[in-house]
């Protein structure tokens, strides 16, 4: 979740956010979520310059994966980590009210990524994006970055969730892209340039120089939905009800 230097030390003081090894992460998302649920206002825990209630933008889980990922992520923390048959009956009802209070989304994480970047906190005060985008966008835009990576804050929530990329080849050229995949130099360049951590073993996954609070290693995760589960879920937030 990308958000900015303001509206994390609030979040420090609420108990919400802590920073370990210079990482944030959101320690209490379940306070976090009664939060946006109940309405309170950013004036209510002392950011008297944002307007309106405290809201995290997501991209739409109906028409999006990054937001049905998110969503996932919530569902899986409003159950404890287990989702099942009869916890996601009576968590979808509060899952659909966190939706809607989401007003307007993108339907592309570059779109509302770059809101976040170009309207800055008083546009955008907390955004969910792929942990790619900051250090695609460090190490291609790196005057544009230098320029707010003072104010930027990088806030991981405990627990996470992982997002899989899948690549499946037809033809003999494709196999060779699968091949370069695979190189431990590609693989790493993937990394440092790019932000994808590809699973190489003994890779380094250091962006330190980058100085915004990125972990070399992904610990406190939830598993990812089965696919009937996230059916269910997009076909309840896409109702009417």
């Amino acid at each position: 979740i990308y958000s900015w230097s303001e509206v994390v030390d609030a979040l420090v003081k609420e108990n919400i956010v802590t920073e370990q090894d210079g990482v944030y992460y959101i320690t209490d998302m379940q306070k976090l979520m009664q939060y946006i649920l109940e309405g309170k206002k950013w004036s209510d825990i002392g950011l008297t310059k944002l307007y309106g209630n405290i809201n995290i933008a997501s991209t739409d889980p109906v028409t999006s994966s990054p937001g049905a990922t998110y969503y996932g992520l919530l569902l899986s923390i409003m159950s404890n980590g287990e989702v099942n048959s009869e916890n996601i009956e009576k968590n979808l009802p509060a899952l659909k009210n966190y939706y809607n209070k989401s007003g307007y989304m993108n339907n592309t994480p570059a779109d509302l990524f770059e809101r976040y970047l170009k309207t800055g906190m008083g546009g955008q005060p907390m955004i969910v994006d792929y942990e790619k985008s900051m250090i695609e966008f460090a190490t291609t835009n790196k005057e544009e970055f230098d320029s707010i990576k003072e104010d930027i804050r990088i806030l991981y929530p405990s627990p996470t969730i992982w997002n899989s990329h899948c690549l499946a080849t037809f033809t003999e050229n494709g196999e060779k892209l699968l091949e370069a995949f695979n190189d431990d130099e590609i693989s790493q360049i993937a990394w440092s340039k790019y932000g994808f951590r590809t699973g190489i073993t003994g890779g380094n996954y250091d962006v330190s120089e980058i100085g915004l609070g990125i972990p070399k290693t992904i610990t406190s995760t939830v598993s990812s939905l089965k696919m009937d589960t996230y059916n269910r879920l997009i076909e309840y937030l896409g109702s009417n009800d």
